[in-house]
């Protein structure tokens, strides 16, 4: 719907005038293509930010309640629970960023310049940004969920640019030849193939053997990070008795430490 609203805006350059590009007929911002941008700027006020923002008041209304135990919060999980519930208590309101998001890339950019190289500029921009915020917040409950978001980001990313490239050499004298763009179609089909990939990955954690597996790997690599921690490199003209003595101290209790760590 947000594609079909943003492409009122989508017109064409045909000597000094602009035209329609679903209907060449009209020519736009007057006539016929007057009233759809009426309408059009309506159904973003309604729709595109409209529900956000309807989105945001109710589950802020009910912030108190979106996380927790009660019969309030039970009514609560089983009205809005898609909207929240599979993200952590501080990020609540993140489904309202993946809708706007989404709505850009699917409908804002085609009146940003439609079929153009700063078209697609734009789009990378945003989505780099996208992938800089969830790698730094990872909003999801689930691991596996922060995984397959970034993991598909990355790969809507890397098929931006490869569109990117392909427009700018597009009629160049650096042009592809057919090989070339064969290799390079494999390539980006190699990118998409990483998204199911990745949620295969998310389907076998989400199982008993696989959160297993995966509680083990988390477990080792935090014992290997508290060992780390203790170990202290100390330079040779600064060792005296009294460090040799507050050494073995500290040796005795990072063994005893780790003896703790071990049994648990």
């Amino acid at each position: 719907i947000g594609g079909k609203i943003f492409s009122v805006f989508q017109c064409h350059n045909v000597g000094e005038k602009r035209f329609f590009v679903p209907h060449m007929a009209y020519e736009c911002h007057t006539g016929e293509h007057l009233g759809l941008v009426t309408l059009s700027i309506i159904g973003i006020f309604v729709y595109v930010l409209g529900i956000p923002i309807y989105t945001v008041f109710i589950l802020r209304k009910n912030k108190k309640h979106l996380y927790g135990e009660g019969p309030e919060h039970d009514r609560v999980l089983q009205l809005y629970g898609s909207l929240y519930s599979q993200y952590k208590p501080e990020y609540w309101y993140w489904e309202v960023v993946e809708m706007l998001r989404k709505v850009f890339l699917c409908g804002g950019l085609i009146a940003i310049a439609s079929g153009t190289s700063f078209q697609i500029v734009v789009a990378l921009l945003v989505q780099f940004v996208y992938l800089l915020v969830i790698e730094r917040t990872m909003p999801y409950k689930a691991v596996q969920d922060d995984v397959v978001q970034f993991i598909g980001s990355v790969q809507l990313f890397l098929t931006l640019l490869a569109g990117l490239i392909l427009n700018l050499q597009a009629g160049t004298k650096n042009a592809m030849e057919p090989g070339e763009t064969s290799n390079f179609g494999s390539l980006l089909v190699a990118l998409n193939t990483s998204i199911f990939l990745s949620m295969v990955f998310s389907i076998y954690i989400s199982t008993a053997s696989g959160k297993k597996c995966f509680d083990k790997l988390i477990k080792k690599k935090q014992k290997s990070k508290k060992v780390e921690n203790v170990t202290q490199i100390v330079p040779v003209e600064n060792i005296t008795e009294e460090s040799v003595k507050d050494d073995e101290n500290e040796a005795e209790i990072v063994q005893g430490n780790l003896v703790e760590i071990r049994q648990k």
